[in-house]
């Protein structure tokens, strides 16, 4: 994973030369997250799921940009999304898993920054940059190495109609809920409330309950430790731009060591990018701490309240 490093490193550095600081973190942001892809395969296929990652984060950049500005269509296809990523964490198809996640949170960001198809151009082709840059990155690294990252396997589980039913219910119920609570309140960034509840949404009260703790934290002590080292650097670029490409290789490093931990480098990586183009770093930090609680209490409630029986 830490060869998807140099990729994120040249983009954002780049980006943020010769492109709009705005520009810069929708590329960067997308080359972010092909980047986690690249431990999973599709198709048989060693770089397909990051090949159909920014295929499938462009597509729902154009679409949220578009369905933003219609927020019951928003919620609709989130909650769609996330009942058909539900199905496949269920069923333990990984890569879809992860595919079906990725278009649910491009389509919920770009939700957030509603505007005409001009606009939804606009970002898709960022969105598609960005990926492009870091996958040929990638694989450019990987070959220079002479190694193979190793295939994560497909394991897939049979369960029954009804846990089937249960959980997707749970999905679409949770995103939704947590998009309509995030509006009503007026958070900023509301869409980090229902990407929190369905990250956390696990098959288990007990496993959510876990993971719900776990990114709860992890998002608290990342959104501090930004916002803290934004203030100290009085939000310099150049020192906001390094902190984010080393919060980016941890997280590259830790994505299978420990949850919480993966949760701090996301969260730092994501609350610095922020800063740079908008300032802010209490604000920006308080966002995403609040829309967290929000999305995980609304998740840990809905699965206490109607609990998923595995076959």
């Amino acid at each position: 994973m830490l060869a998807c490093l140099p990729g994120f490193a040249l983009c954002l550095v780049l980006s943020s030369i010769f492109l709009g600081r705005g520009d810069a973190i929708i590329a960067s942001s997308a080359a972010f997250t092909v980047s986690l892809g690249a431990n999973y395969t599709l198709g048989g296929y060693r770089w397909g799921a990051m090949m159909a990652t920014i295929g499938a984060t462009t597509l729902a950049a154009f679409i949220g940009t578009l369905a933003g500005q219609e927020y019951p269509l928003l919620v609709m296809l989130a909650a769609l999304g996330s009942a058909m990523a539900a199905y496949f964490g269920l069923t333990r198809n990984d890569a879809a898993w992860w595919l079906s996640v990725q278009m649910v949170i491009a389509l919920l960001v770009a939700g957030s920054f509603h505007n005409g198809v001009d606009a939804a151009l606009h970002r898709a082709l960022f969105v598609a940059l960005g990926g492009v840059l870091q996958l040929g990155c990638v694989i450019m690294v990987n070959r220079l190495l002479w190694r193979e990252a190793a295939i994560v396997p497909v394991n897939r589980e049979v369960q029954s109609r009804h846990a089937i039913v249960t959980y997707l219910g749970q999905a679409a119920v949770c995103v939704a809920a947590a998009m309509i609570v995030a509006n009503a309140v007026g958070l900023p960034h509301g869409y980090w409330a229902p990407m929190s509840a369905l990250l956390i949404l696990k098959p288990g009260r007990v496993q959510t309950q876990a993971r719900g703790l776990a990114r709860f934290a992890g998002t608290v002590a990342g959104s501090i430790a930004a916002s803290t080292f934004a203030l100290l650097v009085q939000n310099s670029a150049p020192l906001l731009i390094a902190g984010a490409i080393l919060m980016a290789g941890a997280a590259f490093g830790l994505r299978k060591a420990h949850y919480i931990a993966f949760t701090f480098a996301i969260t730092a990586t994501i609350v610095q990018l922020l800063v740079l183009v908008q300032g802010g770093a209490i604000e920006e930090a308080l966002d995403r701490v609040v829309a967290t609680l929000i999305g995980g209490s609304i998740t840990l409630l809905i699965t206490r309240v109607y609990p998923l029986r595995l076959s």
